[in-house]
């Protein structure tokens, strides 16, 4: 029976651009309830500012052709369960992904127009979504929210739903693994909706004129890895491309595999979600990702959800790999430090170190586990080693396949100073006058943008804005009255061989060298 109540207007196809403006009459699926503030369902929750009854609501302002509040909080809603759905029906169990170290169901949190940022973001520490209105700093309104593109949802979602599988992935100071996590973002949405231009909305608040083949990325490309920067976004088109390219490869009519587009490309949303789970080190290097795909499939073939001759489905992935210099001709792709048995490592397990499961997540095919290295210090207190332990992957019945040693770190007799000069309270300051000069500095970036902007603004402005909101929360909470004291903990980087203060606030992470008071800080968000 159809609610009239949650009725709403959808796009017809994934945002306005696509959808030429046109939006169709649908019902939310699994609303529980609805306020002035938000939409509440088991599998997604959607607030933002208040908005009158979802029956009355119209798709744009008055005069304007920006969304309403209201639009946008149904169209967020309809696109964050609409995904999941569709996980559902490939076998990909996202509920119980999201809920495998929690207690309880996890709908899908999002905030819809809560920031006038030109970004989106998901952050690792509140397992949130966030969606701002691209403000005009000129005008001080907003040009286009982003809550209304199911594109920049979706991609939001695969940046959730990716940290859940692989917490560890992009989470370290080396490696693949935030350009591994953009191409993720970028592969689930143009794999869903088929459609390998992301987000036209984008060029709204570029200054461009929309047009269908002008988003803000676009996965047809033949870029390789020695043809992008080290800039996560930048980086990740060469990983969302190779799906792409995959996806163009098995349902191409003259080719061996022979799919249709829409079997094409659900074949590779399951590629993308099992390798997810194969990577052998938090720290991955391009060949490390074309190991995992290739594991991936071997787990499908496993469970007979293959649907295609399996050799030449890992042919065309080395190929493709090899296009997109991912690897060279000569390269071992399965090369490291592996043990079959937890009886292999026990020479690891010393007075100083030992390993504590951390996390779970199943995979078609079997589950991984993440097993973080502690450090035991003389006077007998454990402290994590950031980005260290051990990486184990079992069968569907549970058998260990194998245990990856390569993020193992081996602790040596006086390679680590243990000394703590700093009190709490004193690296809780460091980190507050930290925040303060990185929101000063952006602040006075934006300025000079604004007052002289050069050719290539908007990604600057659009960086700096972000860099001044993770420093503004990072300081409230820090310093601010009513946010109450961060968790502080006791961890060792070995890089550095010292003990530090990790201190999470928001959507950053602050080291404090616990000997010297010297501040090292992370980002630990996914932005658009």
């Amino acid at each position: 029976m159809i609610n009239a109540a949650h009725l709403v207007k959808i796009w017809r196809q994934e945002n306005m651009v696509s959808s030429d403006g046109l939006a169709e009459t649908k019902e939310l699926p699994a609303v529980s309830y609805e306020d002035e503030k938000g939409i509440y369902g088991r599998l997604v929750q959607v607030d933002g500012p208040k908005h009158g009854s979802l029956q009355s609501c119209g798709v744009f302002q008055p005069g304007r052709k920006v969304t309403t509040n209201c639009f946008d909080k149904g169209q967020l809603y309809y696109s964050l369960h609409g995904v999941q759905t569709y996980l559902s029906r490939l076998g990909i169990k996202t509920q119980k992904i999201l809920t495998s170290n929690a207690n309880g169901p996890f709908p899908i949190r999002a905030h819809a127009n809560a920031t006038s940022a030109l970004n989106a973001w998901y952050s690792p520490q509140s397992k949130d979504l966030t969606f701002g209105t691209a403000g005009d700093m000129s005008k001080g309104e907003d040009q286009w929210h982003l809550a209304s593109d199911n594109d920049v949802s979706v991609h939001e979602f695969g940046h959730l739903i990716l940290d859940h599988i692989n917490p560890m992935l992009g989470k370290t100071h080396y490696g693949e693994g935030r350009a591994i996590h953009e191409g993720f973002g970028d592969a689930l949405a143009a794999l869903y909706h088929n459609d390998a231009e992301m987000s036209e909305d984008f060029a709204v608040a570029m200054g461009r004129t929309p047009n269908k083949e002008d988003g803000l990325r676009n996965l047809n490309n033949d870029l390789t890895i020695e043809q992008v920067s080290t800039e996560e976004h930048d980086r990740g088109q060469v990983y969302s491309a190779f799906f792409w390219s995959l996806k163009k490869y098995l349902s191409d009519q003259n080719g061996p595999f022979k799919l249709s587009e829409r079997a094409a490309a659900d074949l590779c949303v399951k590629i993308l979600f099992n390798h997810a789970s194969m990577y052998q080190s938090s720290s991955p290097k391009p060949k490390d990702f074309v190991f995992a795909v290739l594991l991936g499939i071997d787990g499908l073939a496993s469970e007979d959800l293959l649907g295609v001759d399996i050799n030449a489905l890992k042919s065309t992935v080395t190929w493709e790999a090899a296009r997109r210099k991912l690897i060279k001709p000569d390269d071992k792709i399965d090369q490291g430090e592996y043990a079959e048995s937890f009886e292999e490592i026990r020479h690891l397990f010393s007075k100083k170190t030992r390993f504590q499961p951390f996390h779970s997540t199943s995979f078609i095919g079997g589950t991984r586990e993440i097993h973080q290295q502690k450090y035991i210090t003389a006077n007998g207190v454990e402290v994590d080693v950031v980005g260290k332990g051990l990486i184990v992957n079992k069968d569907a019945k549970g058998s260990v396949l194998s245990i990856s040693l390569k993020d193992v770190w081996r602790p040596k007799s006086g390679n680590v100073d243990e000394t703590i000069s700093i009190p709490p309270s004193e690296a809780m300051r460091f980190a507050g006058m930290d925040a303060g000069k990185r929101m000063n500095e952006a602040q006075s970036w934006m300025n000079a943008l604004y007052a002289s902007p050069p050719e290539n603004s908007f990604e600057l402005y659009q960086q700096f804005e972000m860099d001044k909101i993770i420093a503004q929360t990072a300081l409230q909470n820090l310093t601010g009255p009513g946010f109450g004291s961060p968790k502080l903990n006791l961890v060792l980087i070995p890089e550095s061989g010292n003990l530090h203060y990790e201190i999470k606030v928001g959507m950053g992470i602050y080291y404090v060298n616990a000997r010297t008071g010297d501040v090292i800080f992370k980002k630990d968000v996914f932005v658009n």
